[in-house]
């Protein structure tokens, strides 16, 4: 907030599940700015939120993450 820049983490984007969009937008925005390692703790300690983030590991290679919950969400969703 003090430079007005953009906070650069390795989090290229993250999809929160949630009891409303408002929380949903609040968890996201708060998993693009702390980082994987935070965002992954934070998504499976909090109860009632799940998500699907990308993120470019260590090695420098996009990789993805998903909650189990997210995961049978997705599972539920499916069109045919």
């Amino acid at each position: 907030p003090l430079t007005g820049l953009a906070q650069e983490t390795n989090v290229t984007s993250a999809t929160i599940l949630a009891s409303t969009c408002a929380v949903a937008d609040a968890y996201a925005t708060a998993c693009m700015a702390m980082g994987f390692e935070g965002a992954k703790a934070m998504l499976e300690a909090t109860s009632g939120i799940e998500g699907y983030l990308t993120y470019i590991s260590d090695d420098k290679e996009a990789a993805t993450f998903s909650t189990e919950g997210f995961q049978e969400q997705m599972k539920g969703n499916t069109s045919e």
